[in-house]
């Protein structure tokens, strides 16, 4: 099971040492403050980070607010959905934007996208 784990995550792990290598260090506080305009925002800038540190595959890998979700993390939208938008919209007391407003929004792709729906939001 750890060998099919580990092919699973291969290319993300590439990716992110790839990037990792080129960026500057980002830290949770730049992050939070290069997305956020109000204090939900701030509140679901900091737990998305916290999410992406989480799932990232190498080891102190710091989220950008331009990191492509499926690209860098493997998150496709049903997990990005359900385990990750739902699960911070919720935990602030958000309701979720109508199939409407997430029509206008558009694919949800990147940490910046994200705070375009919890502008939505809230």
């Amino acid at each position: 099971m750890k060998t099919l784990a580990f092919l699973v995550q291969l290319p993300f792990s590439w990716r992110q040492h790839k990037v990792r290598a080129r960026r500057n260090d980002m830290t949770r506080e730049r992050f939070v403050a290069a997305l956020a305009t109000n204090d939900a925002e701030e509140l679901a800038a900091g737990i998305l980070w916290d999410k992406l540190a989480e799932v990232a595959v190498i080891p102190d890998f710091r989220p950008d607010p331009d990191d492509d979700f499926l690209y860098l993390y493997g998150l496709a939208d049903e997990d990005l959905d359900e385990d990750i938008i739902l699960e911070i919209l919720t935990s602030l007391g958000l309701k979720p934007p109508s199939p409407f407003e997430l029509q206008r929004v558009g694919r949800i792709s990147s940490p910046r996208d994200f705070v375009k729906l919890v502008k939505l939001a809230s």
